[in-house]
């Protein structure tokens, strides 16, 4: 099957539209209005290294590399002034944002406008010194009193009272008090109850003569198995010798002969000759 060609001129290109027998570059020339055309050749594989000078990269475009091709295209950044730009004005800049020294960026901010300041060489009232270099740095420049502003403040911060040392009040003990009064060791001997005794020694045992106390359970005058853990005693249940009541003595109370007569009266005239002997009042004398 044989390709058409465009008809556009000098292109030798397969047809896109069969409609129209032009190339997709002709047929878009055709829709936006435009008569058709040659058209431009192609570019070729961009071959060689970047113009700049120690770069071997290959070219992306205008014949450097990506880096330098996109560093072409930003705006050089402007240089930052190391002078005051105020009038009249030889400090250094202390403002970046502004560019001026520091009282020009106060003039700056509270009057609106910039005015000519005092000379370096010859500052007047209170700032008359700061012309000079600090007495101990030499390297800087001069705050109040004739000093930079560390040493300045350095020199107004009060020096710190030297706190007497509290010591332990057991005799000869040179450690430092912990609470109470002893240091941390004695203040331990005293928490376990015991007398406080100097330290690097061994505790003093009792005194001749007495008793020392034997180690293990303490002793008490208590009766042996005080301590212990006794079950409860259980009381067996009432039984009955036939085996089928065996707690009706249990729940019947004691009560007086004239009680008997008078519940056996009452359950022998409803009838109830059952619950006489279940109860046990069948032998009782009517």
């Amino acid at each position: 099957m044989s390709t058409q060609t465009c008809r556009g001129p000098q292109c030798d290109r397969d047809v896109y539209s069969s409609a129209l027998g032009l190339c997709k570059s002709h047929s878009a020339q055709h829709h936006r209005g435009r008569p058709l055309a040659p058209l431009r050749e192609r570019g070729g594989a961009r071959v060689g290294e970047c113009i700049v000078d120690g770069c071997t990269s290959a070219i992306v475009a205008k014949r450097l590399c990506n880096k330098h091709y996109l560093s072409s295209r930003r705006p050089a950044p402007a240089p930052r002034p190391t002078v005051c730009t105020g009038p009249d004005c030889d400090r250094s800049v202390e403002v970046v944002k502004h560019g001026m020294c520091r009282a020009h960026a106060k003039q700056l901010k509270v009057r609106g406008d910039l005015a000519k300041l005092t000379p370096l060489e010859a500052p007047r009232g209170r700032n008359a010194d700061r012309a000079a270099a600090c007495t101990f740095h030499p390297d800087r420049t001069v705050y109040a009193r004739s000093m930079c502003r560390p040493c300045y403040l350095a020199s107004r911060r009060k020096p710190k009272a030297d706190k007497p040392v509290r010591l332990c009040k057991f005799d000869g003990c040179d450690r430092t008090h912990h609470a109470n009064g002893w240091c941390s060791a004695h203040n331990d001997q005293v928490k376990r109850g015991r007398e406080p005794f100097p330290l690097g020694t061994r505790r003093p045992g009792p005194a001749k003569g007495t008793p020392s106390p034997k180690r293990g359970k303490a002793r008490t005058n208590l009766p042996n198995g005080w301590f212990r853990k006794t079950k409860p005693v259980k009381e067996p249940a009432p039984t009955d010798p036939t085996g089928q009541f065996a707690i009706v003595d249990f729940l019947i109370p004691t009560l007086p002969p004239e009680m008997y007569v008078q519940a056996r009266r009452n359950l022998a005239a409803l009838g109830a000759d059952d619950l006489l002997d279940m109860l046990g009042l069948d032998e009782v004398a009517a």
